[in-house]
């Protein structure tokens, strides 16, 4: 905020929200806790009140307007709570009192991780469609969780494909995810960071998964300091090796064979999203039928060893002296 507008800031917004709750209902002991006394009167009041008419009586006519005030105020007070917890997160105003916003968050709101930063990305996501002009036009409950499953650079601009998906196909919660979706595929970015159930069961999903390494790390030998079982994997390879040759052939063969894993692994040209899109297609497939899943994973693997034995031959091509 500039500071010209510092001074013009309301400074009494918890006493607004505090004054529609009676002073006896919260907890002497808890003073973020409604006191379970308040909570057990209240009711026993309610229903003393109540009646069996198709219209309600005076006084249940004045308490039903006056539950509607609060819950209303009530929704109002999360929109504003998503807001804020927004702004001690991006401002890291929770140094304060901890090291971790998590740790603060869960504390005081005592919302569970995931349900803490849904709200922490709705704040962020209200502030970016302030900042664009797009608050008349903002994305509301569900639409606001997908939203959330994108990066945050691409908000305003998902936001505005899906803007336009709606006004072509017609404006619904699932027409607003489909045109999110829409909008990572073109720009091939995954949509949501869970992985889709099944994928866990798959072969190779730790793989997939692994963060990249340190760039020095990676080129810190060109061949890998492998013990005998490793070895015997990499010559295991080519069936046509023989693990009984001289100690020199056998180093020179094996950094030959790492060589050929390297090679293969670098004319990969496959995206995260296509990456993603595929795995989701497979943890799909397994959870429609184990077996075929299974099949399909044993035929990636296959292709790999596959991919791997012929780049082995290309080396030995390669190596062979000329036939006069």
């Amino acid at each position: 905020m500039n500071a010209k507008n510092k001074n013009s800031e309301p400074s009494s917004i918890s006493e607004a929200f505090q004054q529609l709750i009676p002073a006896n209902a919260v907890s002497n002991v808890n003073k973020s806790m409604i006191a379970g006394e308040f909570l057990r009167l209240r009711y026993e009041t309610a229903m003393s009140i109540k009646t069996d008419n198709p219209a309600l009586a005076a006084d249940e006519l004045a308490r039903f307007k006056d539950n509607c005030r609060l819950a209303n105020a009530i929704s109002l007070g999360i929109e504003l709570r998503n807001y804020l917890l927004w702004e001690i997160y991006s401002t890291e105003q929770y140094r304060q009192t901890d090291q971790d916003f998590v740790a603060f968050g869960m504390r005081m709101t005592e919302l569970k991780k995931a349900q803490l930063m849904r709200s922490v990305h709705a704040g962020r996501i209200r502030i970016e469609m302030i900042q664009a002009d797009l608050d008349d036009v903002r994305p509301t409950g569900r639409q606001v969780e997908a939203l959330s499953k994108i990066e945050k650079k691409h908000t305003v601009n998902a936001w505005l494909h899906a803007l336009a998906h709606v006004k072509i196909h017609g404006r619904s919660d699932a027409k607003v995810i489909e045109g999110l979706i829409d909008y990572c595929k073109i720009k091939k970015i995954p949509f949501g960071k869970r992985m889709p159930n099944g994928s866990g069961k798959l072969p190779f999903q730790k793989v997939l998964r692994k963060k990249t390494e340190p760039e020095q790390l990676k080129a810190k030998n060109n061949d890998w300091d492998l013990n005998l079982h490793e070895q015997e994997l990499i010559l295991g390879i080519d069936p046509e090796t023989s693990s009984s040759m001289a100690d020199s052939e056998l180093r020179k063969t094996v950094s030959k064979h790492v060589e050929a894993i390297k090679n293969v692994a670098a004319k990969i040209d496959l995206t995260d999203y296509d990456t993603r899109q595929t795995e989701e297609l497979l943890a799909m497939v397994y959870r429609k039928d184990e077996g075929m899943g299974r099949s399909l994973a044993k035929l990636a693997l296959h292709s790999v060893r596959e991919l791997v034995l012929k780049e082995i031959k290309k080396s030995d091509d390669n190596t062979k002296p000329n036939e006069s």
